[in-house]
């Protein structure tokens, strides 16, 4: 994780946790010191972005965000490409999904 900073912002929609640039990531301020969000955009987005280079934004940064703004209510957030990418990168789960796991 040396090579990710992660720095918080203040512009963020409610919605949004953080976001990964490059080696950048921009946390929303309420989750800064979330560890399941900052491994999700550090080790997890951060890692795509290095596999794709230029083209991270065209191949996971703008279909994230365009899921984020315009995803079905109800559907779970974690379960677009890009972001089980991330997940499977950071080898995490999101605290949603090992509840469901636990009851099937």
């Amino acid at each position: 994780r040396n090579y990710c900073r992660g720095l918080p912002g203040n512009r963020f929609p409610n919605s949004a946790s953080g976001i990964s640039l490059g080696n950048f990531a921009f946390f929303h301020p309420e989750n800064i010191h979330d560890d399941f969000v900052i491994r999700h955009e550090m080790d997890g987005h951060t890692a795509d972005s290095k596999l794709f280079g230029p083209l991270y934004l065209l191949i996971i940064g703008i279909p994230s965000i365009l899921h984020l703004v315009f995803k079905r209510k109800g559907s779970n957030y974690y379960d677009f490409y890009t972001e089980r990418r991330a997940n499977r990168h950071a080898r995490i789960t999101p605290p949603n999904q090992i509840s469901r796991k636990k009851t099937k």
